[in-house]
């Protein structure tokens, strides 16, 4: 049988669901992710903290899941920003959230 696993990465939370075949849920994990704000208006995510979250909601699912094929689908936070060393594979920033940092640029170029 074939299972299928979930993950919602989102701003403040990991959501991971493990379906079977019929997409019914057989179990769900849910981690908390703190959000860091650095300066007035700016708003961060370490991410490490992340990772760490993704990965531990999912490790508690497969802890003891049946020895079958599972497939995989990933949402996350398509309105980040990251950037990570080529060589490392290590972040350099943290997670950049929309906030205010840009603000000053959109007027100065007429927006708003």
């Amino acid at each position: 049988m074939t299972l299928m696993l979930g993950i919602d990465e989102g701003t403040s939370a990991v959501k991971a669901i493990l379906f079977d075949a019929e997409l019914r849920p057989l179990r769900e994990a849910r981690r908390e992710k703190p959000l860091d704000y650095p300066h007035p208006g700016w708003v961060e995510q370490d991410p490490l903290v992340v990772l760490d979250t993704v990965v531990d909601a999912v490790g508690e699912l497969l802890a003891d899941a049946p020895d079958d094929d599972i497939v995989c689908g990933l949402d996350h936070q398509g309105e980040s920003v990251l950037a990570w060393d080529a060589e490392t594979g290590r972040p350099l920033t943290p997670i950049r959230k929309p906030d205010r940092r840009p603000f000053g640029e959109v007027v100065h170029c007429g927006g708003w």
